[in-house]
């Protein structure tokens, strides 16, 4: 059996639906895993039995115990500068986690400098699709033979199982209310200002909860309050830290949001946001849960919502009032369980990267 160590310093592999189902599969097939993360504040568990969790306190190196590993992952930048010498003086096999791509344009080289010359030892690199795996390949440049793509995904469809209701009762609302979910990070990059200044215009019967996946801060709770007008904001206080939680949420609600808007404020939100297509991880945790997405032009997967009518794909802001006029969740619900099976369960799309660590 391999032993595969993990550098993710981001620390957030609970509620990263590929990471954490991929440490799942590797562990449910007698492998070793160790992951070497930043302690955060928020709760941090290791994803199954068989994963050893080792947190770094801040200020800490991101230094795993001695073991003879067999492949050594590094997660984004940071995380692939720090495996890389390290497989390198145990002999393993050198692998990249992709979410985040860094653009050379926008760092400056000094500053992508030392990605780069990582990746030089590279066996292989893990990102979410074609369009993503291009750009990966220039920025990093990594031999696109060496790049293979799986989506943001978790393993295992999850149907809706409970009658809406409970939301309405909890927040005082008509019956026939239709609510939709924004969930994930309440940033500007997820268009919060611009999905706050719209939302007066969305028909009357519409409200939207925000569901932040840590808690919202107080001067998120402050910016609500000041530009909520039409009184359509619900505010949701239970903590998501886990992928498999949401269906709490997914089953009361109508419509998920997933609006990406890249701001550039630094290196993370410009072209990164721009191409988000498959590694939107809110979308796939989205129509995993059977609910349709409302989203903007962002590449392969607005497509596919288009496409397959996985929900409301929007070229503007201007087109929601009338895109959720007449909008139901169940004339889509099926399509969206139906695709997730087909394009997105990582218990279907995994080979590629088990393959990829285990040198198959």
């Amino acid at each position: 059996m391999a032993e595969i160590l993990v550098i993710h310093p981001e620390g957030n592999i609970n509620s990263n639906p590929f990471l954490n189902g991929a440490v799942r599969a590797l562990c449910g097939l007698g492998h070793g895993v160790t992951v070497v993360s930043a302690r955060q504040a928020h709760p941090q568990e290791p994803p199954c039995q068989g994963c050893r969790l080792h947190l770094v306190d801040p200020g800490g190196a991101l230094l795993p115990e001695a073991r003879a590993w067999d492949c050594v992952l590094g997660v984004d930048a940071l995380g692939i500068a720090t495996a890389a010498p390290l497989a390198k003086r145990c002999g393993a096999r050198l692998g990249l986690v992709s979410f985040e791509i860094l653009f050379e344009g926008e760092t400056g080289i000094a500053a992508k400098l030392p990605e780069i010359l990582a990746c030089r030892e590279l066996d292989f690199a893990v990102v979410q699709d074609d369009v993503r795996a291009a750009l990966l390949h220039h920025e990093n440049r990594i031999p696109r033979r060496k790049i293979v793509t799986v989506p943001l995904a978790a393993a295992g469809a999850r149907p809706r199982r409970s009658a809406p209701g409970r939301l309405h009762a909890r927040f005082g609302l008509p019956e026939g209310t239709r609510i939709a979910l924004m969930a994930g990070s309440f940033v500007s990059w997820a268009a919060n200002r611009l999905i706050l200044e719209t939302a007066s215009v969305w028909p009357d019967d519409w409200r939207i909860l925000v569901n932040a996946h840590h808690g919202l801060r107080e001067q998120d709770r402050a910016l609500i309050a000041l530009n909520d007008t039409a009184g359509r904001f619900l505010i949701s206080d239970a903590p998501l830290p886990d992928v498999d939680d949401l269906r709490d949420l997914t089953d009361q609600v109508d419509i998920g949001l997933a609006l990406y808007t890249p701001t550039f404020v630094n290196a993370y939100t410009g072209n990164n946001v721009k191409y988000i297509g498959m590694a939107s991880g809110k979308i796939a945790s989205y129509l995993r849960h059977g609910l349709p997405v409302l989203c903007n032009e962002i590449g392969t997967m607005s497509e596919a919502v288009a496409r397959h009518r996985l929900g409301v794909a929007i070229r503007s802001m201007a087109e929601i009032p009338l895109a959720l006029a007449d909008y139901r969740r169940a004339d889509h619900e099926d399509n969206c369980l139906a695709y997730f099976c087909e394009h997105l369960d990582l218990d279907r799309t995994i080979g590629p990267f088990l393959d990829a660590v285990l040198g198959r």
